[in-house]
């Protein structure tokens, strides 16, 4: 996410501190959106039952004239952009980009502080935003105001709450399906839509490992900078945003909820205790669920590294960034590479820009996932030499390291988000139109997906025009 010089000065004087950036850059969001809008049946399903051939490219919103007329999937394209929004009103929820974090381990969203603020929370380390989840999931969820330590009179973000969650695009569907003028209706369809792109956003966060280990990153502080974020800006061209399968089956996987997606609570049953390891081991992957499958957030915390919150061996138990998993010595090839380190060492570019030198990558060989190039170093350092000026000893700014977590992670991030679609329009509302004693009919909906907190959408009956359109509706 580019965050205007003007947008940071505010947020400096607000927080004094620097906004994280976003976990993908917006052109990376924009392109896995698309991707899982079209590989969603649910959603491909739903836009054929309801939207005409002349309708699928123009439904407008008379609050967004500049944006209107879009398709379905352009509205989905554009939430998945404006949920990055920082401080914009009259809707931008105040410093969203606090609100995209999640960690599996605490169920907490972000708590590393900037320089200088804190927020503090009724338990637990301040957190300095709503957990992702939360902030997707509840109906206009609150998020949390930035209040400065030293700077307690200067005024808190305008508008704190998210207008554009998932229980936000259910209201906006309702409407869609029952308004009177059809012009009301293309205009909540198209808010649905672009609720649900910022709601996939805040899933697809979660596939970038500093969004799930707690990593708060600055784009003013050069040593806190995403170099995942900058690789996969930069290198978009060689991103794959068409997996197989283009969606994740939530149904084989067992998903039974949307806090699914982010977290099973498979890796962590109890916040703050020790994770699972056997929860990473018999995680099957996306291409192939089954019960076992993890939620976004649990297998990537789990089985990557941010860029300082790495490895436990090199972490401080108890101390924000210490993650039980990874683990150098017990998950990787670490061992053998420090004891003969001639056997791997290969030609490459090391970070920083100091040039080619002798490097290898450490396979991420045990512990779940397998990532033939999960974090590297260079030559002298795998033996206990000290290269003055080298760079860090371990690390994951690499050319190969940064690639590899890109196929594996953006995949990841667009069959979740695909899944999510699905699971938006999985089940049915049927509709139809019965007589009624006063002017008028009356639209009767009966849910058949039922979860166990009960029907996610309950409108028995609402009295309507006859110009109401028969719409399905999705549970």
């Amino acid at each position: 996410m580019k965050i205007p010089l003007s947008s940071i000065g505010v947020f400096l004087i607000l927080s004094g501190g620097a906004p994280p950036l976003s976990a993908h850059e917006i052109n990376v969001h924009w392109r896995i959106s698309a991707s899982a809008a079209q590989g969603s049946t649910g959603l491909q399903k739903f836009l054929g039952e309801v939207l005409s051939a002349g309708e699928s490219g123009s439904l407008s919103d008379p609050a967004d004239p500049s944006e209107s007329p879009k398709s379905s999937i352009g509205w989905i394209q554009y939430g998945s952009g404006r949920e990055d929004d920082l401080n914009v009103l009259p809707d931008a929820g105040g410093l969203r980009v606090m609100n995209h974090f999640y960690d599996p381990i605490t169920r907490k969203g972000l708590s590393e502080l900037p320089i200088f603020a804190a927020v503090p929370t009724a338990s637990g380390p301040y957190e300095l935003g709503t957990n992702s989840y939360i902030w997707a999931s509840l109906l206009n969820s609150p998020g949390v105001k930035i209040k400065p330590l030293f700077l307690r009179l200067i005024p808190q973000p305008p508008h704190t709450e998210n207008d554009w969650s998932w229980q936000n695009a259910r209201n906006f569907e309702y409407l869609a399906l029952t308004s009177q003028w059809q012009t009301d209706r293309d205009k909540d369809l198209a808010r649905t839509f672009r609720a649900l792109g910022q709601v996939i956003h805040l899933l697809q966060d979660a596939s970038q490992p500093q969004h799930t280990r707690n990593e708060q990153h600055l784009p003013i502080l050069p040593l806190w900078k995403s170099p995942i974020e900058t690789y996969g800006s930069e290198n978009i061209g060689q991103l794959k945003f068409s997996p197989t399968p283009s969606a994740l089956d939530w149904r084989a996987a067992g998903f039974q909820k949307m806090e699914d997606f982010w977290d099973r609570h498979s890796y962590a049953p109890i916040p703050g205790v020790t994770p699972s390891v056997v929860a990473l081991e018999g995680d099957p992957g996306s291409g192939n669920p089954g019960p076992g499958t993890l939620g976004l957030a649990e297998f990537v915390n789990g089985n990557f590294l941010g860029a300082r919150h790495v490895y436990r061996e090199l972490m401080t138990r108890g101390i924000t960034g210490y993650y039980e998993y990874p683990s150098l010595n017990d998950g990787t090839d670490w061992l053998q590479i420090k004891a003969h380190p001639a056997d791997y060492k290969n030609i490459g570019t090391i970070p920083r820009k100091i040039g080619s030198v002798n490097r290898f990558s450490i396979w991420k060989n045990a512990q779940g996932a397998q990532v033939v190039n999960h974090s590297a170093s260079h030559f002298l350092p795998a033996i206990g030499r000290n290269n003055p000026g080298a760079g860090p000893v371990l690390t994951i700014d690499d050319p190969e390291v940064k690639k590899n977590y890109h196929d594996i992670l953006i995949p990841k991030a667009v069959q979740y988000s695909a899944g999510l679609l699905d699971y938006f329009f999985r089940g049915r509302m049927e509709v139809w139109m019965g007589a009624s004693s006063t002017p008028g009919n009356n639209r009767h909906f009966n849910c058949s997906m039922m979860t166990p907190q009960g029907c996610e959408q309950k409108s028995p009956r609402r009295t309507l025009q006859p110009t109401a359109r028969p719409w399905p509706m999705a549970a």
